[in-house]
């Protein structure tokens, strides 16, 4: 069932005698009505946007249409940080010894266990992290004993022992991590050497290290 309604306005008769009920016109009793008129303003508004659309779409290149406004303000709902992965911390670590001075051996690890010591104090020192370090440290010290080492016996027995160190817990970091060698070539493809392990451990058996290591950064 549906219901209409109708307006009608009151008009004082000419002839001075009473008044006339006149009904109005549909244009006439929207006027008339608030709420008609509120209706009707929204339906026009729809109506001009989408025209607006159209002919936007049809007449003006992409290049020059209108944009909309850029947010003004931060995203207060974005994450804090980037997620941690096990390839971010591999990276984390081995970047932690870009600038580590190979001049003294004994600086050098003593950088290495500082960097440890400050990074189990913040909580961040997984195992990803701990594998990235070690495997940077051991590499540092195999390419200073694959270029001549120091050039002192003592310096350069002391740099053999701390590499072998490095090596024996980067490996033990390495197989609980499960990585495989296209993992180490993704996460640090200036370090990683194909074979290194088996020429590692046959410079370390045969006490020769000059020009064993032939990493990316060599």
């Amino acid at each position: 069932m549906t219901s209409s309604q109708h307006a009608y306005e009151v008009r004082p008769r000419k002839d001075h005698r009473g008044v006339d009920l006149i009904s109005l016109p549909k244009c006439r009793a929207v006027r008339h009505n608030p709420c008609e008129r509120k209706r009707m303003n929204a339906l026009k508004f729809i109506l001009l946007a989408g025209l607006f659309a159209i002919i936007t779409a049809k007449l003006i290149p992409a290049q020059d249409r209108p944009t909309p406004t850029a947010k003004v303000g931060a995203d207060l709902d974005a994450p804090a940080q980037q997620p941690v992965t096990v390839r971010s911390e591999i990276q984390r670590g081995v970047s932690s010894l870009a600038d580590a001075e190979l001049k003294y051996v004994s600086r050098f690890r003593k950088s290495v266990d500082s960097i440890r010591h400050t990074n189990e104090q913040k909580n961040t020192c997984p195992d990803a992290f701990l594998f990235g370090l070690y495997y940077s440290a051991w590499h540092h010290l195999w390419l200073v004993l694959s270029n001549d080492g120091y050039r002192d016996k003592k310096l350069d027995h002391a740099t053999a022992v701390f590499a072998k160190d490095y090596y024996e817990m980067a490996s033990a970091l390495k197989r609980r991590l499960s990585l495989s060698e296209d993992d180490l070539e993704k996460v640090s493809p200036g370090w990683h050497m194909v074979g290194e392990d088996q020429a590692f451990e046959t410079a370390l058996n045969t006490q020769s290290f000059k020009d064993t290591y032939r990493g990316g950064r060599y």
